[in-house]
């Protein structure tokens, strides 16, 4: 783990496993100060920097790509029921 964080050049990191929404591991690596050599601890808190904004994204087009199924459904059996009862219909 400390070359990873000497690869990505950052002072500490938090690894986190989880399994079926529990976390099944946790801890904390490095230094959350560097000039006062804090150790980073399970409860420190950091910023997620960019990595939010990718995770964000996942949650918003899982849920909007769900959204939009639904909706699709919806439209196509009102659709489907439409042309069922339009083929129905005999000419006079």
């Amino acid at each position: 783990m400390n070359r990873l964080i000497h690869a990505a050049q950052v002072t500490g990191a938090g690894v986190a496993i989880l399994n079926h929404g529990k976390v099944v591991y946790f801890k904390a690596y490095g230094l959350r100060d560097t000039e006062k050599n804090l150790p980073l601890t399970p409860d420190s808190v950091m910023t997620g920097a960019s990595l939010t904004k990718s995770a964000f994204a996942t949650v918003v087009m899982r849920a909007s790509s769900s959204v939009a199924r639904s909706i699709l459904t919806r439209r196509l059996s009102s659709t489907s029921a439409s042309l069922s009862a339009i083929s129905h219909v005999t000419p006079t």
